[in-house]
């Protein structure tokens, strides 16, 4: 049985990465290499510890993608929260808020790519509250 027969009936194993060693040591580097460049987020920000409330981030799309769905990741300490938006011409900034104190730093990616910019205060008219749907891990 093969390792992607035993995943398609294991949702344990659904999200594990396999890498076949049959190449040799080139090839399952080769393979890692790739894995932690797909892992590495694009964006990353770290508010100023001494605000706390309200925080944005702006995604600008590339011309050519204006008004396609993207997929946004973002993972904020033990907290991620995932969607697709399709970003206009202008951007699009969404709302969220940072406790009191430090607050690690947080990683964001989208797909396709796009320019991300990040705020501190109001975030202005149009803002896209992101408050909800955080999914926190251990």
């Amino acid at each position: 049985m093969t390792f992607e027969q035993v995943r398609s009936f294991s949702p344990i194993l659904a999200g594990r990465m396999a890498i076949s060693s049959s190449g040799g040591i080139p090839a399952v580097i080769d393979a890692l290499m790739l894995a932690m460049k797909l892992l590495r987020p694009k964006w990353t920000h770290g508010f100023p510890e001494a605000h706390q409330g309200k925080v944005w981030m702006r995604i600008v799309a590339a011309s050519e993608r204006e008004g396609v769905e993207h997929r946004i990741h973002m993972r904020w300490g033990l907290w991620t929260r995932e969607w697709t938006e399709a970003i206009p011409a202008n951007g699009q900034i969404f709302s969220f808020a940072k406790g009191e104190g430090w607050a690690p730093a947080l990683f964001v990616d989208v797909s396709p790519s796009a320019s991300v910019s990040f705020g501190f205060g109001s975030a202005g008219d149009g803002a896209i509250d992101i408050n909800d749907d955080w999914v926190h891990h251990m």
